[in-house]
């Protein structure tokens, strides 16, 4: 606009003076310029400055007038091109404007310096000859420090001040490039910290979070500063060791170990101490990707942790629980598609009446079975591990409980009808402390008319023991409402009876471990008729799983076993498919 303006500006001058034209037409319209303004002629000599761009530059007009531009305007920055020269040379022979950039310091006549943006435009005279430049300048630190600000805070973690997951990835792209391109060899450490949910849950989460921090500083204090140490998450840290081979990426993940165990954390009190548990993978030409060397790490370090806690564990191509860890990891991917795809199906199993007394209803357990993209089936052991360990379960049981409820409703749409099933939906301890788990049960029992004495959601003993507290808010919370509850699983810990009697379940499922050996193994016998005794005195009813042969089934009506279940019973028969819509008439039991 500005050289749009200087063209179409005609005083009573002649264009052989040049100078005086230029000093002319800024003396009299740069003077109410609201941005700091520099004119210089064909040479590149300022002849005038407006007040603005005195304040900017610390030079005075009279100081800068008769002074080439790259001595009143010195620029400092991070592109090859920061001289004002350069631009104004650019300018003149393209007859056009030239930006600055956006990342020019401008070094002031004081020594200071901000950082400016600007632009050197041509000047047209009356002839639409040019003239001479026009030089706009702006100063931009503080936008450039909120800029600067936000762009730290988009790598970085907030709480720890270490890069963040984003951040990590991208500088182990680059270190993966230069060891394809260079063969150079870097070290990837994956970190959990042992027992910080404790921390958390026992002392709160700014306890917690000073814990992070503390545990920050100790690591940093331990690494060069040309290591990148990242918060990935939560309680995990990522470490990439550059220019490294495992001898030093060992010494490394031995000297944070040892200072993680000598560690204390002092809070209101109390002194703490925590572990971690570290995987430990090298990155060569020889990796394949990004994503395939996070998995190595991640699963090195869940094997750590499996061994003991507390521990790190090197990547052996040939170890057989890494391998399996990464297989479950490469199921992650499945289980989510398979999610947004509904790839599920849902099958029942009849649950029967041994030595039960008559309740005229039918009794079935739901199964679920994943679907791969191909068709075929997916059994739960393939999957349910991998969606337990990476928290994927809460997601996968609301969707279970939907389409169950949906189902229900479907097959059922009078309460009357309603009351003559049971059907027993597994919930897993992951699931208990989702936020707004219990509410998305009665939300959906309501949508879909359910009569909650019609349902009975099963939970392992195992999920039981690992946190009663929550089991037992959980089961509470639903008891009222009139759902009806199972403990799966049940007489792997021998502590199984002293919680039991503070649980409101309604049934006990004795593991299926005991009920598959009862006729050859004694131990196995005994422990059926002491939990069958136990319980039954405590009110609550005992099925037996795994119930594979009628021998089974008669020795079990013997002990005095209220239902049964198994293949000896029934094969889970298919219920549901999502993209088998519309409904299929199938029934829970015949």
């Amino acid at each position: 606009m500005l050289k749009k303006f200087f063209r179409n500006v005609s005083l009573d001058r002649n264009d052989t003076n040049d100078s005086d034209y230029l000093r002319g037409v800024a003396s009299t319209f740069l003077a109410r310029l609201d941005r700091p303004a520099i004119v210089a002629n064909l040479d590149g000599v300022v002849q005038y400055m407006n007040e603005l761009a005195e304040e900017l530059t610390a030079w005075t007009a009279a100081e800068a007038v008769g002074k080439p531009l790259s001595t009143v305007i010195k620029l400092a920055g991070k592109t090859e091109s920061t001289s004002i020269g350069g631009h104004f040379t650019q300018a003149m022979a393209k007859a056009t404007a030239m930006p600055l950039g956006g990342d020019n310091v401008l070094i002031r006549a004081d020594g200071t310096q901000i950082a400016v943006e600007g632009s050197v435009a041509p000047v047209q005279g009356t002839s639409g000859r040019i003239v001479g430049a026009l030089v706009l300048l702006q100063d931009v630190t503080r936008l450039r420090k909120i800029t600067d600000s936000l762009a730290h805070e988009a790598r970085h973690d907030v709480l720890t001040g270490l890069v963040n997951r984003r951040e990590f990835q991208a500088r182990l792209e680059v270190a993966l490039e230069g060891s394809r391109k260079r063969n150079e060899n870097h070290a990837l450490c994956y970190l959990d910290l042992d027992q910080f949910k404790v921390v958390n849950d026992s002392c709160g989460h700014a306890a917690g979070d000073q814990l992070l921090r503390k545990v920050t500083e100790l690591l940093k204090s331990l690494l060069p500063l040309d290591q990148t140490l990242a918060r990935l998450g939560g309680d995990e840290f990522g470490l990439l060791i550059q220019n490294a081979g495992l001898d030093e990426a060992v010494r490394i993940t031995e000297n944070m170990l040892s200072a993680i165990k000598a560690f204390r954390f002092y809070w209101e009190g109390r002194t703490l101490s925590i572990g971690v548990s570290i995987g430990v993978t090298v990155i060569t030409r020889k990796s394949i990707d990004l994503k395939t060397v996070m998995s190595i790490a991640d699963a090195a370090c869940y094997a750590a942790k499996e061994k003991g806690r507390n521990r790190f564990q090197v990547y052996n191509p040939d170890d057989i629980e890494l391998d399996q860890r990464q297989q479950e990891m490469r199921v992650l991917s499945r289980i989510t598609s398979a999610l947004d795809e509904n790839r599920y199906a849902l099958y029942y199993q009849p649950i029967i009446p041994v030595c039960a007394p008559p309740d005229n209803s039918q009794h079935c357990e739901i199964l679920v079975r994943m679907i791969n993209t191909d068709g075929t089936l997916v059994q739960p052991a393939q999957f349910i591990p991998a969606a337990e360990r990476y928290n994927l379960m809460p997601a996968l049981d609301r969707w279970i409980i939907k389409r169950v409820f949906e189902v229900f409703h479907h097959r059922y749409p009078t309460s009357e009808l309603k009351r003559g099933h049971q059907w027993s939906v597994n919930i897993s301890g992951t699931s208990l402390s989702s936020a707004g788990f219990v509410e998305y049960i009665r939300d959906q029992a309501t949508r879909y008319e359910i009569v909650p004495q019609s349902i009975c959601f099963e939970i392992t003993e195992t999920a039981a023991i690992a946190d009663i507290n929550r089991v037992n808010n959980f089961l509470w919370g639903l008891r009222m409402d009139g759902f009806k509850f199972a403990l799966d699983d049940f007489g792997i810990g021998m502590s199984s009876f002293s919680y039991l009697k503070s649980l409101p379940v309604d049934y006990v499922k004795i593991d299926g471990e005991f009920i598959k050996n009862i006729l050859d193994d004694k131990v196995s016998l005994a422990m059926t008729e002491a939990i069958t005794r136990v319980v039954g005195v405590m009110g609550i009813q005992v099925v037996a799983e795994y119930v594979e042969s009628i021998a089974i089934l008669d020795k079990l009506r013997e002990i005095g076993v209220d239902y049964a279940q198994g293949y000896g019973v029934s094969e889970p028969i298919w219920l549901f498919t999502a993209m088998s819509l519309p409904w299929r008439k199938h029934a829970c039991a015949s």
